[in-house]
């Protein structure tokens, strides 16, 4: 049976819906709006995890009702801990950027993409390189109206990819 990671917000209660969509052996990792840092510790952890588990695939998932995404996205920022406050920032900046191709009341999807992409980036930096042929790194965001998860496309929404003629 495939062996799947997943990281999640508890505030999206998602554990059970990935249960119940992805019948693989499931590992879940929660930290608020995907904050968590990827320390020297928490590699250690997450690579230990990988070996004794044998772990295949991780994946970041939000869904797109994100409360402290959506509060993040309206400049609603709380004081919180370092990784929140990080968190806040984050999504700042990537509002910032993604305005400049996105109009305004289309930022929702492309901020998120980003900031699960950046995630993504962020980890397979970390990770040993012991299993960066062995594991795929993903992200999905969980569309809560139509109950389904959908596969992050980042490049469609970075400057990166735009030609400035």
């Amino acid at each position: 049976m495939r062996k799947h990671l997943y990281f999640i917000c508890p505030t999206d209660h998602l554990e059970p819906v990935i249960e119940s969509t992805f019948h693989e052996e499931n590992y879940f990792c929660s930290s608020l709006g995907n904050s968590i840092s990827f320390d020297h510790m928490m590699m250690e952890e997450i690579n230990q995890l990988i070996e004794t588990k044998n772990i295949r695939e991780i994946t970041f998932v939000l869904s797109d009702s994100n409360k402290l995404f959506k509060e993040a996205l309206n400049n609603q920022v709380h004081k919180a801990g370092n990784s929140l406050e990080e968190f806040f920032h984050d999504i700042k900046n990537q509002k910032k950027l993604t305005s400049v191709i996105w109009k305004k009341s289309d930022l929702q999807l492309p901020v998120l993409s980003l900031y699960l992409d950046r995630r993504i980036r962020e980890l397979q930096s970390q990770i040993s390189f012991w299993f960066e042929d062995k594991v795929k790194i993903n992200a999905k965001v969980y569309n809560r109206q139509k109950k389904v998860f959908k596969d992050i496309h980042s490049e469609l929404f970075s400057l990166k990819y735009y030609s400035q003629n």
